[in-house]
C-alpha cells in the first residue's frame, strides 16, 4: 500500500477534528497575535 502525502488541508482538518473531539478551545485572534509577534522577536535576536 502506497503512503498518500499528507496536505496542509488534510492536516487542518485532522487538528480540527481532534479540537472538536477533545473540546479544546481555539486561541483567540489576540492571543495568536501576541503569541506570534513574541516568537517574531525571537527568531530576530
Amino acid at each position: 500500500m502506497k503512503n498518500k502525502a499528507l496536505t496542509l488541508a488534510d492536516a487542518q482538518e485532522q487538528v480540527d477534528a481532534w479540537i472538536k473531539k477533545f473540546g479544546v478551545r481555539y486561541f483567540s485572534e489576540l492571543t495568536n497575535m501576541a503569541i506570534l509577534t513574541e516568537e517574531v522577536g525571537e527568531v530576530a535576536r
